[in-house]
């Protein structure tokens, strides 16, 4: 992180490599300004997996109610071998993002954005996806918060030899809420929205209504508990490409040091059709290293 008196700059890169179990994929908690997205499960569980996200976000302040945003990156996932491959293709591709935010109050304010995505399948499709959305944020008090969004986005599959052109357009819309009780001992979060999302087994785009909601409770300073559920299902697709998908998990966590921190949980899955259903128990251990500064 690199930041001056009226801009900030960040570089970041994730990596992962070796043999996946999706039925152990985290569900990320439901923010007020990002929701999360539910992915299918493959039908193999276990397959050798590998992953690179590589970004910047420059954000300036232009003035005492202006703040600009650009965000590039580039990312890649999916199996590394060929029977891998069969069941999650590889994926690579740009995104990139410009927004603009606007303070219309001390607790109000409004956000553009416009973004853009190309992605390619080992299995020979690609994907180019645009959107642009507007976006009212709003934070009565410090203990609460919320995100209303709209917009739309379109969907490019280029022409290739076994198929021509097409393209699409989807609605995009998004009410998120978080709130945290008194003595900042309980927070609630949840948020429902309607996007498009690109597939990452099929390889293509499937427009899906989907929610989230998630708490954590504190009861004490070094222990939390924490439960999340989610659901997606396809409201622009039917037959076969139409699904439905449920994740849970409730976990406990404990911070043995101020660096080192071990949580126990359990966490669900349920897919249809096909009536995919998955169980994990899991412990988990964490280490934050002491930041180096340049």
């Amino acid at each position: 992180t690199w930041a001056a008196p009226r801009t900030a700059a960040i570089l970041r890169a994730a990596g992962t490599y070796g043999t996946e179990s999706f039925a152990s994929l985290a569900l990320r908690s439901p923010e007020p300004d990002s929701s999360p997205q539910l992915d299918r499960l493959p039908a193999t569980i276990r397959v050798e997996y590998a992953s690179l996200a590589a970004g910047a976000t420059v954000t300036h302040a232009a003035s005492r109610r202006w703040i600009l945003r650009g965000t590039v990156e580039y990312l890649l996932s999916g199996g590394v071998d060929e029977p891998s491959r069969a069941t999650v293709p590889f994926q690579l591709g740009p995104r990139g993002s410009l927004g603009a935010e606007y303070s219309l109050t001390r607790k109000d304010r409004l956000v553009s954005e416009v973004d853009a995505s190309q992605v390619a399948f080992s299995s020979g499709s690609q994907i180019v996806v645009l959107s642009a959305t507007e976006a009212w944020r709003r934070a009565p008090s410090p203990r609460a918060a919320s995100t209303r969004r709209a917009g739309v986005a379109g969907a490019l599959v280029p022409r290739d030899e076994a198929a021509a052109q097409s393209s699409r357009v989807y609605p995009l819309a998004e009410a998120a809420m978080a709130y945290r009780l008194p003595a900042d001992r309980l927070e609630l979060r949840g948020s429902v929205w309607i996007a498009p999302v690109v597939d990452r087994l099929s390889g293509q785009v499937d427009g899906r209504l989907q929610a989230a909601l998630g708490g954590e409770w504190n009861p004490a300073p070094s222990l939390a508990v924490r439960g999340r559920i989610g659901a997606a299902q396809s409201v622009l697709s039917t037959g076969d490409r139409a699904i439905t998908l449920a994740l849970a998990d409730v976990a406990m966590s404990v911070k043995v040091t101020e660096r080192v921190r071990v949580e126990v949980g359990t966490r669900g899955a349920l897919q249809q059709p096909r009536g995919a259903s998955q169980w994990v128990f899991f412990v988990a251990a964490s280490f934050a290293a002491q930041p180096v500064r340049f």
